[in-house]
């Protein structure tokens, strides 16, 4: 049986406050990704107006399924699309890792220079 996999987007704007990957784009890349590893996607998350502060219905939405199981892998191109704030994606992986759901980020694997940048 396929590994259920769920897609969390958020639009990525940029200093002027202008879209520069949109949900659809993040979708397509998890999309190719989950093919690739023979992931069965079951849910897709997209929050595509909200801003860093605003409440994100939908990413509260992808928690209840973790919490109900729901969901075997998480895909999101990367982490800042979860959340900025370091603290908090920190708690949502040990959270995501407490109901054994796997964290993958498409265009920032855990390999991959991005993690080690400074601050993002």
């Amino acid at each position: 049986m396929p590994m259920r996999a769920a897609i969390y987007t958020r639009n990525e704007f940029n200093e002027k406050g202008e879209v520069i990957t949109d949900v659809a784009k993040q979708e397509e890349s998890c999309r190719k990704h989950a093919e690739k590893h023979g992931y069965l996607i079951t849910q897709v998350y997209h929050e595509a107006n909200v801003g860093q502060d605003d409440e994100r219905l939908e990413l509260r939405s992808l928690r209840s399924a973790i919490w109900k199981r729901n969901i075997d892998v998480l895909l999101a191109t990367k982490p800042d699309r979860l959340y900025y704030d370091t603290n908090r994606l920190a708690r949502f992986i040990k959270e995501a890792d407490l109901m054994s759901v796997r964290l993958e980020f498409v265009e920032a694997p855990l390999d991959d220079e991005y993690w080690l940048r400074e601050s993002w």
